[in-house]
């Protein structure tokens, strides 16, 4: 279904001029050793449980530096993964886990939007969260266009 809402999405929202079409990550470990997919463009992001989505995120920061524009990676590693000390690193890279408020979560997946077209990443975020059954997205405690946004 979110690879059939989203092409839906790109459909209404995607020229040709714009280059190839941003898809979606294969299924990737959150125990995974980095890189994390797209983790250098500005994008969203899917959490699961097994075969279960529970939460919808967004990685559009703008950052600045060499980590411009790296706004999946900053957001993952800021709130849902850390280091995984106890593992080392092999090859200059690390060894990721969970952080305690999603270690349940067992893999992710990102789609990530080529540089200049990160502000499509809210719209799909929008658009997806108000497609989706809620079930697919139970973590995410505001659905845009409810008025939980506003208080």
């Amino acid at each position: 279904m979110l690879d059939t809402l989203t092409h839906e999405f790109f459909q209404r929202h995607w020229k040709i001029g714009f280059g190839p079409v941003p898809t979606w990550c294969e299924p990737w470990s959150v125990r995974s050793q980095g890189p994390i997919p797209d983790g250098d463009k500005q994008g969203c992001y899917f959490l699961y449980i097994g075969e279960n989505p529970i939460y919808l995120g967004l990685g559009a920061s703008r950052g600045s530096g060499i980590y411009r524009e790296h706004g999946i990676g900053n957001r993952l590693y800021s709130h849902v993964l850390c280091i995984n000390s106890s593992l080392g690193v092999v090859n200059n890279k690390g060894f990721y886990m969970p952080r305690p408020k999603w270690q349940e979560v067992t893999h992710l997946r990102t789609i990530g939007f080529p540089s200049g077209y990160g502000y499509l990443a809210p719209a799909l975020e929008s658009f997806l969260l108000n497609s989706l059954p809620p079930a697919s997205t139970s973590r995410n405690t505001q659905r845009p266009g409810s008025a939980s946004n506003f208080s």
